[in-house]
């Protein structure tokens, strides 16, 4: 009969028979045939002649397990190559350290707003992620405002004039502005705000 022992990348063929000894005793003894590849589809030529029953065994010990052994690792490869969390863990990683570092050296705006962009692309498993984002990212301004990141502006200065209130106007008016293109205007399309304010 014909045994087939599985490796990773490979399978050894022998061929195991019963020899009766002096005592009437039996030995099992094994010979080795050769190894195939799991993803071999034949017989190589450098096999042994086998019988038509040992054909049949091989068959259905080694070509039908190597296909499913195959087809699992396939299957196993794809789901790694396609799985979002194993890259978002080791990012996530590198941009915590990177946090840290940024204390003593600033990180480039337009960088920070590249990053930003790409978190917001990815699709998440909950549909109000980006409404909550928009949350967090006020959340965290209001902080920042509050801690003095921004300082204080002078009453000599215009607020006309400001940089910071240019900005918070053209924040606003991206979530409750007017204009079509703001959230609030999207969010009143798709009927989840009351039409008539702004």
């Amino acid at each position: 009969m014909l045994v087939v022992y599985f490796n990773k990348n490979s399978a050894r063929i022998c061929r195991r028979r019963e020899v009766r000894q002096a005592d009437g005793a039996y030995k099992r003894i094994e010979e080795r045939l050769g190894e195939l590849p799991l993803d071999a589809t034949a017989l190589p030529s450098g096999l042994p002649e086998l019988t038509d029953r040992e054909r049949a065994s091989l068959e259905a010990k080694f070509f039908a397990k190597a296909k499913a052994q195959l087809e699992q690792r396939r299957r196993k490869e794809h789901e790694q190559k396609t799985d979002p969390m194993r890259r978002i863990a080791a990012a996530r990683t590198l941009l915590e350290e990177a946090a840290e570092l940024s204390a003593e050296r600033a990180v480039e705006h337009a960088e920070l707003k590249s990053l930003l962009k790409v978190v917001l692309a990815m699709r998440s498993t909950e549909v109000l992620f980006p409404l909550e984002a928009v949350q967090e990212a006020a959340m965290v301004a209001a902080t920042a405002v509050d801690s003095g990141v921004f300082g204080t502006r002078s009453d000599d200065e215009p607020l006309k004039n400001s940089t910071v209130t240019a900005q918070w106007n053209e924040t606003r008016d991206a979530v409750v502005g007017t204009d079509s293109s703001s959230l609030m205007r999207a969010l009143q399309r798709q009927k989840w705000a009351r039409t008539g304010t702004t």
